[in-house]
């Protein structure tokens, strides 16, 4: 995602999110379109950037490898089937919290 776009997206989050004496703080990972530098910031949202690689921090990041799994060596035939095959295995995940826990801490 380019520095602009990003700007403009975050512009939207904060006309939506944010307000007089309202300070939004985001946590970003060090992915390489996450980069602050140059970066306009709207009013009221501060960037925090985690140290890179730090999946204890983003307990989510766990889940990828079980999405996947649903997608992994078939073949997708269009956007909506991989939207199909990957709410699938969100609804399997839904239904086990235990998988979820486990996986997440």
């Amino acid at each position: 995602m380019s520095c602009r776009l990003t700007e403009l997206a975050l512009e939207s989050f904060a006309l939506q999110y944010g307000g007089e004496n309202k300070i939004i703080l985001l946590l970003w990972d060090q992915a390489g379109f996450h980069q602050t530098v140059n970066m306009q910031l709207p009013a009221g949202i501060e960037i925090f950037s985690l140290p890179p690689y730090t999946p204890e921090l983003q307990p989510a990041e766990r889940l990828w490898p079980s999405l996947q799994e649903a997608v992994a060596n078939r073949w997708v035939r269009t956007l909506d089937h991989l939207e199909s095959l990957l709410t699938d295995r969100i609804q399997a995940l839904i239904r086990t919290p235990k998988t979820i826990r486990a996986l997440t801490g």
